[in-house]
């Protein structure tokens, strides 16, 4: 279970399930430098960092803010990884009092007992659908849009992007 500080401040969860180390590109660079930003700037704030077995290892620095949590989950096995974000996720969510989650990559919780965050960086499994197999972009296409119809603010890395979503 994850310490609380005690201090007065927000709980925020960042989940970091899609993570793979080496492999996902922007997306981990984004994650990492905000994770890198937000330990120089903000003190005040407890994170609890929902990370995967691949990306375990990842250096979070030593911010006493941020608190590991390593989910029994391979993001590799996609099905598997959207299983858990929809319930296990959620749980947890619950069982580490969070004010509020942040998914970072595309799809969040669709049920949270808490404020939703989501970064959705772009919408490649529709402006790139024909490299995707049919069960892959319809699975995206249903995840991100519920996860952007439900998310409590949205964030994404492009003008261009924006208009889409």
């Amino acid at each position: 279970m994850v310490k609380w500080n005690g201090k007065k401040g927000m709980r925020i969860g960042i989940n970091l399930q899609f993570l793979l180390p080496g492999v996902v590109g922007g997306t981990e660079i984004y994650a990492l430098s905000l994770l890198k930003t937000i330990a120089r700037i903000d003190h005040k704030n407890e994170y609890v960092i929902f990370l995967n077995r691949e990306s375990a290892h990842i250096k979070l620095g030593d911010n006493p803010n941020f608190s590991p949590v390593v989910c029994n989950i391979r993001a590799i096995f996609r099905p598997v990884r959207y299983l858990w974000e929809q319930t296990i996720l959620s749980i947890q969510a619950k069982l580490y009092h969070l004010d509020i989650l942040h998914s970072l990559g595309y799809v969040s919780p669709l049920h949270l007992p808490c404020k939703s965050i989501v970064t959705v960086h772009d919408l490649n499994f529709h402006n790139l659908a024909q490299y995707l197999s049919p069960i892959k972009r319809s699975t995206l296409r249903y995840f991100v849009t519920r996860s952007v119809q439900n998310a409590d603010h949205i964030i994404t890395v492009s003008k261009f992007s924006k208009s889409q979503i």
